[in-house]
């Protein structure tokens, strides 16, 4: 059995024990659940831990304060992105149109599960007086992603990442507003950068008649 470094396990209504990382992270998804459906400032610490099944103060060992714990929320929806694109290009092939279409779809789909909750977050984050996720960390985390994928320099990397979040996020937008589906929204994503991408140096274009296959 899983243990902290402070030798402990917390129970649970079954009888059977968590590590503290495992409450932790239920806790965590108890956050994100919360601020997707009802928003940023629904978000307390009372209400993950009634969420979760747990006492007001289990939460307070994991998360000292509410900034502390939007933080820990903010954190969790990076990197279950940074698992999202992973995954989807081990699993696409070698192909630029390909790992294009990967990525295209991982932040479309992302965007349109998660998106509400990272922008609630970001929000509860500034009312509760702790530091909004700077907006360059995003652009960060996915430049290695684009420079690994399409075997770009970093300086190259850096403002086609930027203009990938825009329009990734715009098109997220009009597909929440109805005005275009999802998989409209992911074949126009690929168009585009297919295109940029398509400059000397770079992966081959992403034609018309790939995104229809």
């Amino acid at each position: 059995m899983e243990r902290t470094h402070h030798g402990s396990t917390e129970p649970t209504p079954s009888g059977t024990r968590l590590s503290a990382a495992e409450r932790r992270r239920r806790l965590i998804d108890a956050g994100v659940a919360i601020a997707r459906e009802e928003g940023g400032a629904s978000v307390t610490l009372a209400r993950v831990a009634a969420r979760t099944g747990v006492t007001k103060p289990i939460a307070y060992r994991h998360f000292g304060t509410l900034p502390d714990l939007l933080a820990a929320l903010h954190e969790a929806i990076l990197d279950r992105y940074g698992q999202v694109v992973r995954e989807a290009l081990d699993a696409a092939g070698s192909r630029p149109r390909e790992r294009l279409a990967a990525i295209a779809r991982a932040y479309i789909t992302h965007g349109l599960g998660e998106g509400a909750a990272y922008d609630a977050v970001t929000a509860a984050r500034i009312v509760a007086g702790g530091p909004a996720e700077p907006d360059f960390v995003v652009p960060e985390r996915l430049e290695q992603v684009f420079v690994d994928a399409f075997d770009l320099d970093g300086d190259r990397a850096a403002p086609l990442i930027v203009m990938f979040i825009g329009a990734g996020d715009g098109l997220v937008e009009s597909v929440n507003a109805g005005v275009l589906s999802t998989e409209l929204a992911i074949a126009s994503l690929v168009d585009l950068f297919g295109r940029m991408l398509a400059e000397p140096g770079a992966p081959s274009p992403v034609s018309s008649s790939e995104r229809e296959r």
